[in-house]
């Protein structure tokens, strides 16, 4: 696989200045405040990397800095994967934001998993698989 090739954020309509303020941001609101040790911001877009940055601590006790191939561990994954195939579906034009109903998706063994989806407008996830049902509130 070929690295990514990295481009300005104005080659691909985007803005340096912006980035700049998200970066201000995270520092600020998160990694000085001790809300997290460090963080890792990588924009992709139209095949090239046009920013990416990383700041504070990977390893607090040991001074250890955040770098581009550090591991992060990853929580509960579920509701931004199904948010995100949700709105390629959506971009795709293959549902609207109002349909409901019984979908079918191949679980990555040769089987589909069925589940009963309602998104209302207040952005409301509800799901049932197996008789559980399991609800959030975006």
């Amino acid at each position: 696989m070929l690295a990514p090739t990295p481009a300005s954020p104005e080659s691909a309509g985007m803005s340096k200045v912006a980035f700049d303020r998200i970066e201000d941001h995270l520092k600020q609101r998160y990694i000085e405040s001790g809300r997290f040790p460090g963080t890792q911001l990588m924009v992709y877009r139209r095949g090239k990397v046009v920013h990416s940055t990383v700041q504070g601590f990977a390893d607090v006790e040991r001074k250890m800095p955040v770098k581009d191939d550090t591991i992060f561990r990853i929580y509960s994954m579920t509701k931004p994967i199904t948010s995100v195939a949700f709105m390629m579906l959506f971009e795709e034009g293959r549902v609207a934001l109002d349909d409901g109903g019984r979908v079918a998706i191949d679980d990555g063994r040769g089987g589909p998993m069925t589940a009963t989806i309602a998104v209302t407008p207040a952005m409301m996830q509800s799901t049932a698989r197996g008789g559980s049902a399991l609800r959030a509130v975006y």
